[in-house]
């Protein structure tokens, strides 16, 4: 009996160890697009996204766009068209900044992303007579910010990494923000201070499926575990 009854407590605690070590689930998983017609500001070190964005009052820095199948848990479903405020107004600069930046969502106060660091710069700097598809980088290539020659003139892009929460769980995000500027060239724009577009800026995130989190109420019941044996063992000697 005293044999069973072992065997039976090493099992528990055998199951609370790989229980403790099995990943758990986050939440926020899927892609975010944004669109609307809010403007990008775009400098040599940065990219604002305004709060002008008029199809949501108050106005937004951007919204939910078309396509997105970010998902989350607690809260109202993204919908097309939702307001999304990307670092308050205020002009993303990296490298990195030390609390990082904020991406909230008013219609789904529960969800919530942080931006930890920043694409690396392209190393190469921008000149006269690029070609379709070719890049570079203003600062003589040490800008984080990539401005790629278009039929239509330059993309500029600002790669970036950080996290999601739902309050319920943390996903690992990658992203890109992204704003077109017609009929402008990549050498000129690295050789302005600022540039801004009306044509809406776009920023794709993606969120991880999974991220392995520790299971704090298995850790506890472990730790409890461990404790009972110590116990039972001082009982024993003392015995």
């Amino acid at each position: 009996m005293k044999l069973f009854a072992r065997l039976n407590l090493m099992g528990s605690g055998l199951g609370l160890i790989f229980l403790t070590a099995m990943p758990s689930f986050a939440t926020v998983v899927g892609t975010l697009n944004t669109g609307g017609p809010g403007t990008v500001t775009v400098t040599q070190t940065g990219i604002t996204f305004t709060e002008n964005d008029s199809n949501n009052t108050p106005p937004s820095s951007t919204e939910v766009g078309a396509g997105s199948t970010l998902t989350y848990s607690g809260g109202p479903a993204l919908l097309t068209g939702n307001p999304i405020n990307i670092n308050g107004g205020a002009a993303i600069t990296p490298p990195v900044l030390a609390l990082g930046v904020p991406i909230t969502f008013p219609d789904q106060p529960s969800l919530s992303i942080t931006l930890t660091s920043f694409g690396t710069p392209t190393g190469v700097a921008c000149t006269a007579g690029m070609l379709v598809g070719q890049s570079c980088s203003p600062l003589g290539g040490a800008s984080p910010i990539v401005l790629t020659d278009e039929s239509f003139g330059t993309t500029a892009a600002l790669s970036v990494i950080g996290t999601a929460t739902d309050g319920t769980g943390i996903s690992d995000v990658t992203g890109l923000f992204s704003a077109n500027i017609v009929g402008q060239d990549p050498f000129a724009l690295s050789q302005s201070p600022s540039f801004t577009t009306t044509d809406s800026g776009v920023f794709s995130i993606t969120a991880r499926t999974e991220v392995p989190e520790p299971r704090v109420v298995s850790l506890l019941a472990f730790a409890g575990l461990l404790m009972g044996f110590v116990v039972a063992k001082r009982r024993k000697s003392v015995a």
